[in-house]
C-alpha cells in the first residue's frame, strides 16, 4: 500500500509536469499558474520545499503580470506556508499579511478563513498561543457560517493545541475529539493524520502512553503511505516517548533512530539555505530586469524630449528667419528638417540597438530571432542538452564576515567571469539562484560537441575560483569555494513570462545535474554516468571513478570526477 502512494504521488508529480509544459505551448498563463500552484502544494505536502517554493513563485509571478488579484493572494498565501513549514516566522508573516490585505478587500471570506488558520498555526509556532487562539476561533466562526464541516475541523483541532499548551488539557481534548470525529468521516488522510499526531502528543502529556502509542502509530503507517515526511517525522518521536514511557526500550530506540534520519532529511541546513538562494535569486532576478527595462525607457524618454525641444527651437528659428529671407529660408528649412530627419533616424536607431541588446542579455540569439520574427517562440524538446550547475560552499559564511557591498562585488566577478567563460566556449547562460549559476550546452540549437564544451567550461570554472582563493588567503581575505555538478539528458526549453521574458529549461535533466552539484565535492568537476559515456575517450581529460553515489530523490548513480591529464587525481 505504501509502495503503491509512493507510486502514485511520483505519478502525479510527472502528469503535473507536463501539464505545465503543455500550459505553456498553450501560452494559457492562467492555467500555468494554477498548475505550478497545484504541483507546488503536491511538493510541500512530501517535503520537497525547495521545489515547491520555485513554483510558487513563478506563478506569483504569473499572477502579477496579469493582474489576477485573487491568484496573487493564494500564492503569497502558499508561499508563506512554504517559509512557515520551514520555520521562517518573519517571512511567513509578511506573506500572510500581504495575503490577508488583498482577501479582505476582495471580499473572500472562504480563503480568508483559511489565512486565519494559517496565521493562528503562525503564532502556535512562535510560542504565541492565546493569540494564535484568537485567530482559530475567528476562522471557526467563518467556517460555522459557511457550513464546511472539513474546516471546521481543523479550527477544532488547532484549538485543542492551543488549550493544551495553556494547560487547559480538558478543553483541549474536548476540541481534539471533536475534530478527529469529523476528519474520520471524511476522506482527507493527511488531516487525520495530522489530528491523530496531536491528539496523541496529548495524551503524553496527560501520562497516557499506551493511548499515545495506538495513534501515533496510526498516524505513522497514514503519513508513509503517502509520503508525508513532516508527518513521519512527528509520528516517530511521538512512538519514541510513548514506547520509552512504556518501558519498550528497543522500540524506542528504533523510533528515535528513524526520527534522527527524517529530521535530518525535512530539516537540514542546506533545504533551509536552498530556499533562501530560490527567494534571493527571484528578488535578483526581479530586480536586475526591472532596472534594465526602466533604465532603457528612462535613455528613450530623455531622448524624444530633447528631439522635440530641437524641433521646437529650429521651428521658432525657421518662422523668425522665414519673414526676412523668403525663399532662401524655404531652402534652409527643407535642409533642417532633412538634417533633423537624419538625427532623429540615428536616435532611433541607436535605441533599437539598446533594445537589441538588451533583449540578447536575455535570450539566446536564435530565441530572439524568432520572437521578432513570429511574435512568439515556441517550446522545444531537446533530446541531448548538457547542464552545469555551480554552488559556492561558504558563501553563507562569507556574507557573515564582509559587508553586504562586498558581497556583491565578489559575486558579481565570478558570475561576470562565469558569463565570459561560457560565451568563449559556445554555453547559453539559463539563470543565477542567489549563489548557484546554471549553465547548457547544446541549444538552443543542438550540436555535438555540448558535453565536451560544458566540461571545459566547468573546469576553468574550478580553476578561477582556485586562483581566487589563493589571492584572498595571501591577503588574508576571506573567501568561497566551487562544487561543479554536470548531468546530460533531454529537456523542454522556452520563454517563461509575457512581460518579463527569461529563457529557462525543465526536465529530469535539470534536476539530476542539480544531484551531480550536491553530490560533489569542493574543487570538483562530478559528472554523470550519462555524460562520461560521452566524453570519456576524449583526448586531455581523466577521471576518477567514484562508484555509486547516493544522490538526494534519485537513489545511488554512477558519478565521476573529471579533471585535465596530468591533474592530481583527488578520491
Amino acid at each position: 500500500m505504501e509502495a503503491d502512494r509512493a507510486d502514485l504521488i511520483k505519478n502525479a508529480l510527472v502528469l503535473l509536469d507536463s501539464a505545465v509544459v503543455g500550459a505553456e505551448e498553450l501560452k494559457d498563463d492562467t492555467l500555468v499558474a494554477r498548475i505550478l500552484v497545484q504541483r507546488g502544494a503536491l511538493q510541500q505536502k512530501v517535503g520537497f520545499q525547495d521545489r515547491a517554493l520555485t513554483d510558487l513563485l513563478r506563478a506569483l509571478d504569473l499572477r502579477e503580470q496579469m493582474e489576477d488579484e485573487p491568484g496573487i493572494a493564494e500564492a503569497l498565501n502558499s508561499i508563506g506556508s512554504v517559509h512557515h513549514m520551514q520555520g521562517d516566522h518573519e517571512q511567513a508573516l509578511a506573506y500572510y499579511t500581504r495575503s490577508a490585505t488583498r482577501f479582505e478587500a476582495l471580499g473572500l471570506q472562504r480563503e480568508l478563513g483559511k489565512l486565519k488558520n494559517n496565521f493562528g498555526a503562525l503564532y502556535e509556532d512562535m510560542g504565541q498561543p492565546e493569540t494564535a487562539l484568537t485567530y482559530h476561533r475567528q476562522s471557526l466562526a467563518i467556517w460555522e457560517e459557511l457550513g464546511e464541516p472539513g474546516w471546521m475541523a481543523v479550527s477544532f483541532m488547532h484549538m485543542g493545541t492551543c488549550l493544551g499548551r495553556t494547560q487547559r488539557t480538558d478543553s483541549a481534548l474536548h476540541y481534539l475529539q471533536l475534530s478527529h470525529r469529523l476528519v474520520e468521516a471524511g476522506d482527507n488522510a493527511y488531516m487525520q493524520c495530522y489530528v491523530l499526531l496531536e491528539l496523541g502528543d496529548l495524551y503524553l502529556d496527560l501520562g497516557r502512553a499506551s493511548d499515545a502509542r495506538r495513534d501515533c502509530d496510526r498516524a505513522l503507517r497514514k503519513a508513509s503511505a503517502f509520503g508525508a515526511l513532516n508527518h513521519e517525522k512527528r509520528a516517530c518521536n511521538c512512538l519514541y516517548r510513548a514506547n520509552e514511557a512504556l518501558g519498550r526500550v528497543a522500540d524506542a530506540l528504533a523510533y528515535h533512530k528513524r526520527f534522527v534520519t527524517l529530521r535530518d532529511s525535512v530539516d537540514g541546513r542546506e533545504t533551509a539555505r536552498q530556499l533562501m538562494r530560490i527567494e534571493l535569486g527571484h528578488r535578483f532576478a526581479q530586480q536586475q530586469l526591472a532596472d534594465s527595462l526602466a533604465n532603457a525607457a528612462a535613455r528613450m524618454e530623455a531622448e524624444l524630449r530633447h528631439l522635440e525641444q530641437v524641433a521646437r527651437q529650429r521651428e521658432q528659428r525657421n518662422l523668425s528667419l522665414f519673414a526676412g529671407l523668403g525663399v532662401f529660408v524655404v531652402a534652409i528649412g527643407l535642409w533642417s528638417r532633412s538634417r533633423q530627419l537624419r538625427r532623429s533616424r540615428a536616435a532611433i536607431q541607436e535605441e533599437k540597438d539598446r533594445s537589441e541588446e538588451l533583449l540578447l542579455n536575455i535570450l539566446p540569439a536564435a530565441v530572439a530571432e524568432e520572437l521578432k520574427a513570429k511574435g512568439e517562440a515556441e517550446a522545444k524538446h531537446l533530446d541531448q542538452v548538457t547542464v552545469l550547475f555551480t554552488d559556492f560552499k561558504g558563501f553563507t559564511a562569507l556574507s557573515e564576515l564582509v559587508t553586504p557591498k562586498e558581497l556583491v562585488r565578489d559575486l558579481h566577478e565570478c558570475f561576470s567571469a562565469f558569463d565570459a567563460i561560457c560565451a568563449r566556449h559556445g554555453l547559453e547562460k539559463i539563470k543565477t539562484i542567489g549563489d548557484a549559476y546554471m549553465a547548457a550546452g547544446g541549444l538552443p540549437v543542438p550540436n555535438a560537441t555540448h558535453a565536451l564544451d560544458v566540461i571545459r567550461a566547468a573546469l576553468e570554472m574550478r580553476d578561477l575560483i582556485a586562483e581566487s582563493k589563493s589571492r584572498k588567503l595571501a591577503a588574508g581575505r576571506p573567501f568561497f569555494e566551487v562544487r561543479i555538478g554536470i548531468h546530460t539528458g533531454p529537456v523542454v526549453a522556452g520563454i517563461v513570462g509575457v512581460k518579463k521574458f527569461q529563457y529557462d529549461i525543465w526536465g529530469d535533466t535539470v534536476n539530476t545535474a542539480s544531484r551531480m552539484e550536491s553530490s560533489g565535492e569542493v574543487g570538483q568537476a562530478n559528472i554523470s554516468e550519462a555524460t562520461y559515456a560521452l566524453v570519456k575517450n576524449e583526448p586531455g581529460l581523466m577521471f576518477t571513478s567514484r562508484g555509486k553515489v547516493q544522490a538526494k530523490g534519485k537513489g545511488e548513480m554512477e558519478m565521476y570526477f573529471v579533471g585535465r591529464t596530468g591533474e592530481v587525481a583527488q578520491a
